[in-house]
């Protein structure tokens, strides 16, 4: 089951998502493992784990303390997290498979990976005659 709420800042989506985290965990106490929760920021992820947290010892109901009590003896399976989180921890899992080095490194500046990359072109434009006439081309054509 994928749930998915867009809503604008300061809309209650915090709320909802941890509304809608405590219903599903409740039809199994260790449920919460199989429960995603994705949001943009870490202060927003922060908030939510809080808010479950707070509601479920608040409830003050035995069944909410069995959830709670899981999550607590199981922090790391508690799965709220950022977009680029979730996304390092599916890129980590599969990066043998993909075959990119298990120490590779995310770059989110773009001007930092486009530098790089034409320092790489033009050092290989050195050795390659073809990438060097592409680039002549390239040039000639953005000037035009």
């Amino acid at each position: 089951m994928l749930n998915l709420y867009r809503a604008s800042a300061g809309s209650g989506k915090t709320f909802t998502i941890s509304q809608k985290f405590i219903e599903l965990a409740t039809t199994n106490p260790r449920y919460f493992k199989q429960i995603l929760a994705v949001t943009f920021t870490n202060k927003a992820a922060e908030e939510m784990k809080i808010r479950i947290i707070e509601n479920l010892y608040a409830a003050n109901n035995p069944k909410y303390y069995k959830i709670l009590s899981y999550i607590l003896h199981n922090y790391s399976q508690f799965n709220i997290s950022t977009i680029d989180s979730f996304v390092q921890r599916i890129i980590k899992s599969v990066a043998f498979e993909i075959k990119i080095p298990s120490s590779y490194e995310l770059e989110l500046d773009t001007q930092i990976v486009a530098d790089e990359l034409v320092n790489k072109i033009l050092l290989k434009s050195n050795d390659n005659d073809e990438i060097r006439q592409w680039l002549i081309k390239l040039a000639f054509h953005k000037i035009i």
